[in-house]
């Protein structure tokens, strides 16, 4: 996960309509969607001329490469967030624990589905993961890029921090924390002086998970620790013998959903 303080200056200041509108908080407890707004139009230029503000950064779009039934929309994007002297936040690799991810480094927006207008027919297209720049589209053979009329991405994903309480136990073994991410218990162990309660998260769209824990929390909290293989779980260490109610949170990123058109210029076309 990336550093909180990285991603509250970003969230804080330009989160949906760009520098030069207001800023607005996201609610990561209540959505995970929301509506893009429209950048305006006399924006300053960062980077290229060309450029599209995508939340807090903008999008070079570049070359227009068509193989075969194939087209890759190649594009750069450039963080305009101020992160200097921003401390370092961490991603998790299995087997390997955390790893330090400077503020430079961070992958803050995923322009993840687009639309391609060949011949007056939309085509969808997607990219890949977050670290990828190039959208791609299977189009009808022989489409040349001459016959590519325009191009918009449909939606994307920003990286929020998320710091949410929550509370599983004899009562309620599972919850809701945020609209599609459920955690449950499905292992509570009495180890004598201490209680080692087993949790997992369970992500209807897996694409929602930027890096998050499962943190306990309250009084009597020994560790919490994430288990190298498999799926997303917990074992969270409780002093003393099992409890009716266990106080946790869910810390850390999530990928917001924002959806809204915003149009791309199509510049370097080959084929």
């Amino acid at each position: 996960m990336i550093g909180a303080a990285v991603l509250s200056t970003v969230v804080a200041y330009f989160l949906f309509a760009g520098p030069t509108a207001p800023a607005e908080s996201a609610d990561a407890s209540s959505t995970t969607t929301t509506e893009a707004q429209a950048p305006s139009s006399d924006h300053p230029i960062y980077v290229d001329a060309s450029e599209v503000i995508v939340g807090p950064a903008v999008l070079v779009p570049g070359e227009v490469l068509v193989s075969g039934r194939q087209v890759s929309l190649e594009y750069e994007l450039h963080h305009v967030t101020p992160v200097e002297g921003l401390p370092n936040g961490q991603s998790f690799v299995p087997f390997q624990g955390f790893q330090d991810v400077p503020p430079e480094e961070a992958v803050l927006v995923f322009p993840e589905a687009w639309t391609l207008l060949v011949d007056d027919t939309e085509v969808a297209g997607t990219v890949a993961n977050p670290n990828a720049r190039a959208a791609r589209f299977q189009v009808p053979e022989g489409v040349t890029a001459s016959r590519i009329q325009a191009a918009w991405i449909d939606g994307y994903r920003l990286l929020i921090p998320v710091d949410i309480p929550f509370t599983l136990g004899a009562s309620q073994s599972g919850i809701e924390i945020v609209p599609g991410v459920e955690a449950s218990i499905i292992q509570v162990s009495d180890q004598g002086e201490e209680t080692i309660v087993r949790v997992e998260l369970s992500f209807s769209d897996p694409d929602l998970d930027g890096g998050v824990d499962v943190l306990a929390i309250g009084e009597g909290v020994v560790a919490s620790v994430r288990e190298a293989e498999g799926g997303p779980r917990w074992n969270l260490t409780y002093d003393g013998p099992p409890r009716d109610v266990y106080e946790m949170t869910l810390n850390g990123t999530m990928w917001l959903l924002v959806d809204g058109r915003i149009d791309v210029a199509l510049e370097g076309r080959d084929g």
